[in-house]
């Protein structure tokens, strides 16, 4: 859940970013007066979606949009008292907003959606019984589900320890109806924490879904890139070296890559650089580099 902006300088990779360029998150910046600290989510039409919070513990925050020139600025939700909105993402087209609306506390979240014209919000996975978390919501290709990532408890435990929690991809219809997880879950081991799966993206033709590994077991923590093809979650494979600890809503799929010899290429936060990847992870190659104070 952990956002950077994301600017790719290499002229070469441009036809191969098309589609990383429209879906990736677009900051919000600007030099506003109280120096708030904004996320960005997605544009559409030329509008930017962003979280901004409104104190510095982060505990209170909406969702905004406004114009690429930072004009027209207007708030579009208002999380009741306790509650905090973040992880913005439009529609494809264009006509709904998801996002994560999370408990202050962090105890639990929930999937929303808004119609950005109207304010209009309403709970898509309110996340009871042994849910705990649902985050990292993302609009399939046809706009007509939510893809999320779900964090649930064992049944019949009451505060169970954080290594009995596991987590999957799952994707449900906008009515909240027909939740149904497409990832794995790795096993849990006693003690210690379990593998997040989290960060889930699905490709534009709806075909693959890939998404965000945290293995806290082996791999002291870090992060990897893995894709699947959609109702096949035992094809699951890794494309970036744990080594990389590729983070974020990054692993993007582009229509066509000169250095793959498939038409895939996939882009993955690697420590604040953008990082391409092949299907297989053989072929791994920088495309921006972190320099001074600045972070992509």
């Amino acid at each position: 859940m952990r956002h950077t902006m994301l600017l790719v300088f290499t002229a070469a990779m441009v036809m191969a970013l098309v589609m990383v360029a429209i879906a990736l998150p677009v900051f919000a910046g600007g030099d506003d007066e109280d120096k708030d600290n904004e996320s960005g989510g997605s544009t559409r039409n030329g509008q930017i979606v962003f979280r901004r919070y409104f104190d510095p513990d982060q505990t209170k925050s909406a969702l905004f949009v406004m114009n690429p020139d930072g004009s027209h600025i207007r708030q579009i939700t208002h999380p009741p008292k306790g509650w905090y909105d973040n992880v913005p993402a439009w529609s494809p087209d264009g006509k709904m907003i998801t996002f994560e609306r999370f408990k202050s506390d962090t105890s639990t979240s929930r999937v929303m959606v808004v119609n950005p014209d109207t304010g209009h919000t309403r709970t898509v996975v309110p996340c009871t019984g042994r849910c705990v978390y649902a985050i990292d919501p993302e609009f399939s290709p046809d706009s007509r589900s939510i893809a999320y990532s779900r964090t649930v408890a064992p049944p019949n435990v009451q505060d169970p320890p954080e290594w009995k929690l596991y987590s999957a991809i799952f994707i449900v219809e906008l009515d909240g109806k027909y939740s149904h997880q497409v990832s794995s879950a790795p096993k849990r081991h006693k003690g210690q924490l379990a593998t997040e799966t989290s960060d889930p993206v699905i490709s534009p033709n709806g075909k693959m879904l890939s998404f965000i590994r945290t293995n806290y077991h082996k791999e002291n923590g870090r992060s990897a890139v893995f894709v699947q093809p959609l109702g096949s979650p035992e094809d699951a494979h890794r494309i970036t070296p744990w080594k990389l600890n590729s983070q974020d809503r990054a692993p993007r799929p582009a229509p066509s890559s000169p250095t793959c010899t498939s038409p895939s290429l996939y882009v993955a936060d690697v420590l604040d650089d953008l990082v391409s990847a092949c299907k297989i992870h053989k072929h791994v190659e920088p495309l921006t580099r972190t320099t001074g104070d600045w972070q992509q």
